[in-house]
């Protein structure tokens, strides 16, 4: 074959890969999330068509100049790895995270990572060894795949309503506070009440600052992240199950949310949260973003849904360099040359500061001011020393040390901010309220398992101080218990206002303890067990299991039979205390020393017959953990004990008494070993999940 043809085939396989990592794939994650990017789909890519020019460009060039002989091989594997980029972002992709700046664990993937690596390998040799038939079949259905991909992205784009705020002049209104009264909340991401708690100790000079505050130590959050928490405490409730969220978020958070409360009260109201997706409860003046042209803005947001595509498209072990410690790769770049802030807490920063310097006193208006700013920071990326300058690279260092240091940057920013204030003669004369949403979730220690676990002591505990109006008193610690729902009565009682707030309480506390990788219905928060907290939320005793709630969860009939798999629910409606399903494997691994399987029966015809459960798993066994002891419960009653000495695959069964299983309502299947212990117990290496059970399948019959 000639040379010119094989270059017309290469032109197609360049043509393909543009078309996958700079239109097709970067529609499928913005249609995904639309309320993430700050415009409009077109307007994002567009600017990104000449990094494709010059890609495509560059790769052209060198194929040009490469022999015939050469050639052959490339064009044909650049035609294979075209189609296999497609199908694997379309069909076998999994997530690494969520987009609100959460760590990444990459090592949880490195198993198909070096899959990943073999099936590029053998797609070189298939490249090689069939250059003929791929280079004569190949060219026509990447036409075609190509064609199809952007019919989809155009109908998409057709389709997408013209529904986004884009961002024009600044309100001044944001800045803007009454001579009179002002009500101001002031939310500092994800400080866990224990930083607070030592730098305080550390530094009892800081306390200086906070004159006429008074904060509870014993304060929880009643979710473990800003999802659940912040449309929670302001409507003064948990959020009801079997509703949707956004449903709940756009109709009774808006309708009767505290910002909308207070305005119609006859309060000029502001809201200032870095999360866009939040705009719904109060879209009357809401601000996410900082004063930046919308142009730099769209630059920006456009170089961030690459990053995002290339993150996606790339193998398993590239995404670390792409991800870049959450700076991302091409974003980072674009922060360095604009003056957009890039990472969600350098966003928090530059908010904290934009709300200082811009601070004024209202004196044309008399009405009364409520002023909602929602900052991430300390959470969630390490950006910052305690003194507000960068940290060049956090690598090696304890995720505790870095989390105070920016809790400390964080106190500093506030300080300025409570200082201006002070300066415009407003700190006297107004409610002030400095919580987090809810805890630090610094998960270095993860021994404790079970409910409750480490998961809910990380996630519960947070910085909540409060002020009323001319209250001078010296800063004041209080342990009384309270949680966040009760902040929206504490601020809607105007008789409350000019009091020192030192006798707030919550005696029925309750937290919903979801995690992100949690399985769940579409449209709703995550699957999670609800616990009661007593006071003294560190007191292990102070939790209290009350159920776990689940929502749009399928009735099963007998015979059951529950398969882990990493997408989809099998046979269960949740399970806790097990690790994630990873790949191709059916299974999933026990962590802790208690875990369970929560699913939901019809009606029995055969109520009165006894019933088996049959469980068929390995176990993690070895010189230093030679047995496990196995307690299997069914609704509270045990049906057996085992010990297990085997690491291989093996099967148990039990029976079921008649009684045993409800009918039209949960179950819940209990799996407790007591005396397992991790890797990092036991001095084999680090890990420190209690690895018990690898459970394959549960049949009940």
């Amino acid at each position: 074959m000639s040379k010119k043809p094989l270059v017309l085939k290469s032109c197609i396989a360049i043509v393909l890969l543009i078309t996958l990592i700079f239109v097709y794939v970067p529609q499928s994650i913005y249609f995904g999330q639309r309320e993430y990017f700050g415009d409009y789909f077109l307007n994002l890519v567009i600017p990104n068509f000449d990094v494709a020019f010059i890609f495509g460009s560059i790769i052209l060039i060198i194929l040009v100049l490469l022999p015939t002989r050469l050639l052959k091989y490339l064009s044909s594997i650049m035609l294979l790895t075209g189609i296999s980029i497609w199908l694997y972002a379309d069909f076998f992709t999994v997530s690494y995270g969520v987009l609100d700046g959460s760590a990444i664990d990459f090592e949880r993937q490195n198993q198909r990572g070096y899959l990943e690596l073999v099936a590029a390998l053998l797609l070189g040799v298939i490249g090689v060894v069939f250059h003929k038939f791929i280079n004569k079949q190949f060219p026509f259905l990447a036409v075609l795949l190509i064609i199809a991909l952007l019919s989809v992205t155009a109908l998409k784009v057709y389709q997408e309503p013209d529904d986004k705020e884009l961002l024009s002049e600044i309100d001044e209104e944001f800045f803007k506070y009454s001579s009179d009264k002002n009500l101001i909340l002031i939310v500092l991401d994800t400080f866990g009440s224990e930083y607070f708690q030592q730098l305080t100790e550390n530094e009892p000079e800081i306390l200086g600052n906070y004159n006429g505050f008074v904060s509870y130590t014993d304060a929880i959050s009643n979710y473990p992240a800003t999802q659940g928490s912040v449309p929670s405490f302001l409507m003064g409730e948990m959020i009801p199950e079997n509703v949707k969220y956004n449903q709940y978020l756009r109709t009774r958070v808006k309708e009767r949310g505290l910002p909308k409360v207070l305005a119609n009260n006859g309060y000029v109201v502001s809201v200032l949260s870095v999360y866009r997706w939040f705009r719904p409860f109060f879209p009357d003046r809401y601000m996410y973003e900082p004063q930046i042209s919308q142009n730099v803005l769209t630059d920006f947001y456009g170089s961030q849904l690459l990053d995002f595509s290339l993150f996606r498209v790339v193998p398993h072990f590239f995404k670390t360099k792409i991800y870049n410690e959450g700076s991302w790769f091409l974003s980072n770049k674009k922060s360095k040359t604009t003056d957009v802030p890039n990472t969600f807490s350098e966003r928090g920063e530059a908010l904290m500061k934009m709300m200082t310097e811009n601070a004024v006193v209202d004196n044309k208006i008399s009405d009364p001011r409520f002023k909602m700013i929602h900052v991430t920071i300390p959470h969630p990326h390490y950006r910052y020393k305690a003194d507000c300058s960068k940290n060049k690279s956090n690598k090696g260092m304890p995720l505790t040390d870095l989390m105070l240091q920016q809790s400390r940057c964080a106190l500093k920013l506030l300080n300025k901010l409570l200082t201006k204030y002070k300066s415009l003669g407003i700190y006297d004369n107004s409610v002030i309220v400095v919580t987090s949403d809810h805890g630090a979730r610094v998960f270095n220690k993860r021994l404790l398992t079970g409910f409750p676990s480490y998961f809910e002591f990380d996630s519960s505990g947070i910085l909540f101080m409060i002020k009323g109006i001319n209250q001078k008193s010296k800063f004041r610690q209080v342990d009384t218990p309270l949680s966040l729902i009760k902040l929206r009565a504490a601020l809607l009682d105007e008789s409350l206002h000019d009091s020192s707030y030192d006798n707030l309480k919550d005696d029925s506390r309750l937290f919903y303890a979801y995690r992100n990788n949690h399985k769940g219905a579409p449209g709703y928060l995550q699957d999670a067990p609800l616990f009661e907290v007593k006071e003294n939320f560190k007191d292990i005793k102070s939790w209290i299991l009350k159920k776990f709630v689940v929502n749009e969860c399928k009735k099963e009939e007998l015979p059951l039979n529950m398969t882990f798999k990493e997408v989809g629910r099998e046979g269960y409606c949740s399970i806790y205390g097990f690790a994630n399903p990873e790949g191709n494997l059916e299974g999933s691994w026990t962590q802790s020393v208690d875990n369970r399987i929560v699913f939901k029966l019809g009606k029995l015809e055969d109520r009165d017959q006894t019933k088996n459960l049959n469980l068929l798993f390995s176990a993690h066994i070895n010189e230093k953990q030679p047995s496990l002891a196995l307690d299997v419960l069914l609704n509270g009653r045990l049906l057996g004990a085992v010990k297990i000495e085997n690491k291989n695959q093996q099967e148990v069964n039990f029976e079921i008494s008649a009684d045993s299983l409800l009918d039209d309502d949960l179950n819940v299947l209990q799996f407790k070993l007591p005396g397992v212990k991790s890797n990092l117990e036991l001095g084999i290496d680090n890990n420190q999940r209690k690895l018990g059970l690898f459970l394959r399948s549960v049949m009940v019959h």
